[in-house]
């Protein structure tokens, strides 16, 4: 097994400097994140320089912002904020128009979703970074932005709220009780500015998929974190660390966090399969008790529905073991793929599985961009009798390969 790269952050040289003017133009303010004010023109320039913390590529971006005129003392916090949010819009109009036409299938409108996601949590986390060291000073470490859930996997859809978690190290020689201060200091930043009234709200976000929940630091240290994954999680958080993608943040320390999650995974997997699938089958039906009454159409809960498809490929990978799944996959599709290849599902399952996956995605997808809720989206052309038939398959499936017993059970 390759070792993981270390965890514990070297100083990271001084970051470049915001302050570059374009020539020719009229009064410019420098601002952090390479953001340019014009005074004359009220114009807004994002230097794609700062956002490569990402790994997006660079791209120059213009925003205007009319109501900046009449306040030339505004918060450069808050004028970076409208400025991205305003980009961010702009984006979120064009997939929704795309979609709207049917120009894009629904899987290359979650790619596109999540991609604007991305980058729009790029942006915020290093404004929030900056924020916080003009309160507290230097920065004392590094930090990335792990997402889960939908985003994790590259499946957002129109409604979708941000399952993240925010790691960090801590440099040689810097204080750790410090640290995390400063980082605690940085997640709270980053949720308020994602739900900022003045600019309008950007995405919900949810960080209690952290280790711990509700009860641990809002943000995690990198070494907690491998703790607690190899050591002290759930079953239901394992599965959910399958989809974790870094999305955000310092590269190098993120190509770190990404070996932690793919050790701490392998570490568990195979282990205790049967248990496992104990586990997935009484998770579902917990989910299922609790939403006693669903319509065939809330393709996310029904039995037979997203969810379920969720947990089979997410269980089925977690019991197969190193020795019979080569690479775990975030992404249900991909996932579905990868078992079938490594002869854990049969193709002709994984296949039937991978169609209903795509069928009931659409119809998900439909519904979020209409507002619709679970009921039949306009202008998507899905059978009732289709639909229920692929729930039926995949329930069935579902209880064969989870609730009704080992990986080795007979599709």
């Amino acid at each position: 097994m390759r070792p993981i790269k270390p965890l514990r952050a070297k100083r990271s040289p001084a970051r470049a400097s915001s302050d570059e003017v374009d020539a020719g133009s009229s009064k410019k303010m420098p601002y952090s994140h390479g953001v340019t004010r014009n005074f004359r023109s009220n114009e807004i320039g994002i230097s794609a320089r700062r956002f490569p913390r990402s790994g997006q590529p660079a791209i120059e971006r213009r925003v205007t912002v009319p109501s900046l005129a009449e306040s030339p003392k505004v918060d450069p916090t808050h004028l970076v904020l409208a400025a991205l949010k305003s980009q961010h819009d702009q984006t979120l109009c064009a997939i929704r128009e795309a979609h709207a036409k049917g120009e894009v299938r629904a899987a290359q409108t979650a790619l596109a979703l999540s991609n604007a996601a991305d980058r729009m949590i790029a942006g915020v986390l290093s404004l929030s970074r900056d924020a916080v060291t003009l309160r507290l000073g230097e920065e004392p470490g590094q930090c990335i932005i792990l997402a889960l859930g939908k985003l994790g996997g590259r499946e957002l859809n129109f409604k979708s709220d941000l399952d993240l978690m925010l790691i960090y190290a801590v440099d040689e020689g810097c204080d750790p009780q410090a640290a995390s201060l400063f980082y605690e200091k940085v997640a709270q930043c980053f949720i308020r500015l994602m739900s900022n009234h003045e600019v309008g709200r950007i995405y919900d976000v949810d960080m209690r998929l952290r280790p711990y929940g509700a009860d641990g630091p809002l943000a995690v240290s990198a070494s907690a974190f491998e703790r607690y994954y190899q050591d002290a999680c759930w079953t239901w958080e394992l599965m959910a660390l399958t989809r974790g993608r870094v999305v955000a943040g310092n590269p190098g320390f993120g190509e770190g966090i990404e070996w932690a999650r793919n050790r701490a995974l392998r570490h568990r997997l195979g282990l205790a399969s049967r248990q496992i699938l104990i586990d997935a089958a009484e998770m579902r039906r917990q989910m299922e008790a609790h939403f006693a009454e669903v319509s065939f159409w809330d393709v996310k809960r029904t039995p037979g529905g997203l969810i379920d498809l969720e947990f089979l490929a997410q269980a089925l990978q977690l019991c197969a073991g190193t020795a019979r799944c080569d690479e775990i996959f975030g992404a249900v599709p991909a996932a579905l793929g990868g078992l079938a290849d490594d002869a854990i599902l049969p193709t002709d399952v994984a296949d039937l599985l991978s169609r209903a996956w795509r069928y009931q995605f659409a119809v998900l997808m439909a519904q979020s961009a209409q507002s619709v809720g679970a009921t039949a989206p306009e202008g998507l052309d899905v059978s009732a009798e289709a639909l229920q038939g692929m729930q039926r398959a995949v329930r069935d499936v579902f209880q064969r390969r989870v609730s009704g017993g080992p990986l080795a059970h007979a599709a």
